[in-house]
């Protein structure tokens, strides 16, 4: 009984491998796919459909043609802020002039940059910023022409543009980096390499520093725009002994309690007129004191050239109404930056509040 057994058993098993062995080749010596979907996927890929599945081709309209299309002309990713300015020596000296840090200074900013610093830009400009990194000392790359030092002709905003475009032999970062990022580093380098105040140069108040009042050369700031200027007006005073070794900036206060109509820059006097009155009063009563008027707006409008204009027409408004009540015109300046310099997200409507802001700040 075992024996017959074992022989029908030992026949199956010859059966089998010679099915095995002799059914599985092709026509072109590939094996057979019993269940293909399982082992090869039909998914379509992502940029390019050729138009084949499991073997099938569709329509012939649609064979090599991107299954991602690609987004409407004028349209961007939410959340996204573009970059207002042209990689051209134009756009570079435009954002020497016109952009400013929107990012306060504090130890986690500057511990942040550091480290930046050593991962993007140590091995050309070197620990110390005088451009000695290791590729410069072993010849890979030319002496680079900046030395960042104290009284370095620059401006953060050209240098944000350097980081975001590259210039000369220096490579774009802003695929590498994004725009806080960026912030931060220009950040890092002012304070640690060109030994600038950082505290008094980009300190906002706005009365939302999670630090609290912040203090620098015995100057506290409260958040209160009344005292903010007057604290600002004393310590820009040419009078000062230390005016000399100021930048040539104050912080950028936002004037709260300055209103405008929905899209528009005809300021809501009734509402507005007690805040500019306060400004007014300490223009006049410092006589020497040059102001910059800076707009802000969210990025309501789909054309971003209508938020720049929209913002450079309310500071221009301020400036208008400050000049009817006797203040000279010559002592202000104003500029407008659209969107480009948001404190909070354009994803809900109290982001976009804040956005849409007025801010002065002393120039010398």
């Amino acid at each position: 009984m075992n024996k017959k057994y074992l022989n029908r058993v030992s026949k199956l098993v010859i059966v089998a491998a010679v099915i095995s062995i002799t059914s599985c080749k092709e026509k072109d010596g590939m094996a057979p796919e019993y269940m293909p979907d399982m082992y090869r996927s039909p998914s379509i890929e992502t940029y390019v459909d050729h138009g084949e599945l499991r073997g099938n081709y569709s329509d012939t309209m649609y064979t090599n043609k991107m299954s991602a299309r690609r987004p409407v002309e004028g349209t961007i990713p939410r959340g996204f802020q573009p970059y207002g300015y042209e990689n051209t020596m134009e756009g570079y000296e435009l954002a020497g002039q016109n952009l400013k840090n929107p990012i306060t200074f504090n130890d986690k900013v500057g511990a942040d940059g550091k480290e930046l610093y050593g991962m993007f830009c140590v091995h050309c400009h070197g620990k110390t910023g005088q451009g000695d990194g290791s590729i410069v000392q072993n010849d890979k790359f030319p002496p680079l022409p900046v030395k960042f030092a104290p009284g370095l002709a620059i401006s953060e905003g050209k240098m944000f543009h350097t980081i975001t475009y590259g210039k000369g032999l220096m490579g774009p970062h802003s695929s590498q980096l994004n725009k806080e990022e960026r912030w931060k580093l220009v950040h890092y380098i002012r304070t640690a390499f060109m030994k600038e105040t950082s505290s008094v140069n980009n300190y906002s108040g706005n009365g939302d520093d999670n630090e609290g009042d912040r203090v620098s050369s015995g100057v506290v700031f409260t958040g209160d725009l009344g005292s903010d200027l007057d604290l600002i007006f004393d310590f820009f005073d040419e009078e000062n002994p230390d005016y000399e070794a100021l930048p040539s900036r104050s912080p950028s206060l936002i004037i709260e309690g300055v209103y405008f109509g929905p899209a528009s820059y005809k300021i809501t006097i009734t509402k507005s007129k007690e805040t500019l009155a306060s400004i007014i009063d300490r223009l006049a009563n410092s006589p020497k004191v040059k102001i910059e008027l800076a707009g802000h707006t969210d990025n309501g409008a789909e054309d971003e050239t209508m938020n720049v204009n929209l913002s450079k027409n309310r500071a221009s408004a301020v400036k208008d109404y400050l000049v009817k009540k006797g203040i000279d015109e010559q002592r202000i300046t104003t500029v407008g930056f659209g969107s480009s310099q948001p404190i909070a997200s354009n994803d809900d409507a109290e982001g976009k509040a804040k956005n849409r802001r007025t801010e002065i700040t002393v120039i010398k």
